[in-house]
């Protein structure tokens, strides 16, 4: 843990069939985006707005390809849509103020 209790590491159990077990190391970037990468070699960004609700993730495997994802809320906190965002069309949410960058 990081001196203010957020969680840094996490050690899984090793899966039938590994030698080892998975590590993931967190990151915390800011206060609304973390990185976790794991000993596999692959990543994860994930970014969330002030409540906390993930606006996106972009999972990075190996070889540093990314895949990003974007989510919308209603005002009651719902996810009410989630969208592929690779193809850098930026994700529109109905009723939001602000939107997910591409």
């Amino acid at each position: 843990y990081d001196p203010i209790g957020r969680m840094k590491k996490t050690i899984l159990p090793t899966a039938v069939g590994e030698t080892t077990p998975t590590t993931i190391t967190t990151t915390y970037n800011d206060p609304f985006e973390t990185t976790e990468t794991h000993s596999s070699g692959t990543s994860k960004r994930i970014v969330r707005d002030a409540r906390g609700q993930i606006l996106y993730v972009e999972d990075f495997g190996s070889d540093g390809i990314a895949a990003k994802i974007g989510f919308c809320y209603d005002i009651s906190g719902q996810r009410t849509k989630k969208s592929d965002l690779n193809d850098g069309t930026p994700l529109s949410c109905p009723g939001v103020l602000a939107g997910v960058p591409a």
